[in-house]
């Protein structure tokens, strides 16, 4: 990527950046669908597309939006692709490791579940594919792929 494709690039992210967004989410999409599978569905299916996810703390939002509304979320596939232009910022969100600001909008609650403490910083605890990938430039369009989870209570 070249310096002036970065100087683009705003990195401006947190954990739930815009809470309505993910309540709104909650009461008007996951949930209903969930229910609509029939409550204790033992399957189902769930895909989402992060474009544009920086360091990571969208699509562990949505991660942790669908453990938290789905019961048994174990039994149903969830997938979360995660891109962005950035590889040093998928690097970051793939390690999964976070501190300050960014945290700010999560609970003790949320932190304690779905996080580990690492140092002064939280690390993400495992769960379902999360997958963060970057276009590779020097194959002509074709993705390069690095696996992660999110976390699972």
């Amino acid at each position: 990527m070249t310096a002036s494709s970065k100087a683009l690039l705003t990195q401006e992210t947190s954990f739930f950046r815009y809470p309505d967004v993910f309540s709104n989410s909650r009461n008007a999409w996951f949930f209903p669908r969930y229910k609509a599978a029939g409550c204790g569905a033992t399957r189902g299916y769930y895909a989402f597309w992060c474009a544009g996810c920086s360091t990571g703390e969208e699509p562990y939002s949505i991660a942790i939006t669908v453990l938290e509304t789905i019961p048994f979320p174990d039994a149903w596939e969830i997938e979360i692709l995660a891109t962005d232009i950035s590889r040093q910022a998928l690097h970051q969100a793939e390690r999964g490791i976070y501190s300050g600001r960014s945290l700010a909008n999560l609970s003790p609650l949320q932190l304690e579940t779905h996080f580990k403490k690492s140092g002064e910083a939280w690390q993400a605890k495992r769960g379902f594919a999360l997958d963060f990938v970057c276009p590779d430039e020097s194959r002509a369009g074709r993705c390069t792929s690095a696996a992660w989870t999110a976390s699972s209570a």
